[in-house]
């Protein structure tokens, strides 16, 4: 991001209270994330028999033991959606970033080269959006078996599609630019001028895509998880599913852990909103900016 473009997000975040309050919840999500092995919470997988399916601190039965209860195991519901939240961000993110690192490389290199490289790429990545992106991960995770890290590269590599299709529509209007021009003709090598002089002006989208991207990873995950595919792990995905037999008997067992998938991919998608609004440069004649 340009001096400018940081100015303008800074204002208008002063005046954007949604993008507000979901920096605070990722911030607070992130945070539990990172700190749940030094918090003082019992063991997310320790059952209790003598304690199941306890109610909210709140409501009549509830105990400060287990301010979100128990779940049919009696494990401490507090526990689970603060360690589940480890699980979650991680593939979100690692996804994520794993689909922007590939997509980014091939989709600036074939499309800044052109010709038949860009059309033998596109081609091969028309073919890969043809097949649904959850079967692909279905079928790999059946056939492969239950992996965190598998189930990180399977959701990357059908992701990169995206990235390098997205970046590819900038690459071939910012590489016809005078300053590329004028680069190529003073002799700049051309990995130079791709990651120097074309990068950084294709990013603006990039963002975005990333933004929303790690919202739909966090999905995916709680989709497999409900039917099976990634038990192995405490995510919130894994408890939604586990709980889909006591929703009319203990609800807690599946609105914090849904709660929290809530907040949290609409807070990035809210992002992902204010992001669009800072590179957008229509939105400086209603702004100021």
């Amino acid at each position: 991001m340009t001096s400018r473009e940081w100015q303008k997000a800074i204002s208008l975040l002063r005046v954007h209270r949604l993008a507000q309050v979901s920096i605070v919840i990722l911030v607070v999500v992130v945070l539990l994330a990172l700190t749940a092995p030094v918090l003082p919470l019992p063991n997310p997988r320790d059952q209790d028999l003598g304690n199941v399916l306890l109610p909210p601190i709140w409501e009549r039965g509830g105990t400060p033991a287990h301010p979100f209860g128990t779940d049919f195991l009696g494990r401490d519901m507090l526990s689970r959606v603060v360690w589940g939240s480890q699980i979650s961000l991680l593939v979100g993110f690692s996804a994520t970033a794993l689909a922007a690192l590939i997509g980014v490389s091939v989709g600036l290199a074939a499309s800044y080269r052109g010709g038949l490289v860009d059309e033998v790429t596109m081609r091969i990545f028309d073919t890969i959006l043809s097949i649904p992106g959850i079967l692909i991960a279905i079928a790999v995770l059946t056939v492969l078996g239950q992996s965190l890290l598998l189930l990180i590269v399977v959701l990357g590599f059908r992701s990169t599609v995206s990235y390098a299709r997205t970046l590819r529509s900038r690459v071939l209007s910012v590489k016809e630019e005078q300053y590329v021009k004028a680069a190529r003709a003073v002799g700049v090598r051309e990995p130079v001028i791709m990651i120097r002089h074309v990068l950084p002006n294709c990013l603006a989208p990039i963002i975005v895509l990333t933004t929303i991207y790690i919202g739909v990873m966090i999905l995916i995950e709680a989709g497999l998880s409900f039917l099976g595919l990634t038990r192995l792990h405490v995510s919130w995905g894994v408890m939604v599913a586990e709980s889909r037999d006591y929703l009319a008997t203990a609800w807690w067992t599946a609105t914090f852990p849904g709660l929290f998938i809530f907040l949290t991919v609409l807070s990035i998608n809210i992002l992902g909103d204010f992001f669009r609004d800072v590179f957008d440069p229509r939105l400086q004649v209603r702004t100021g900016v």
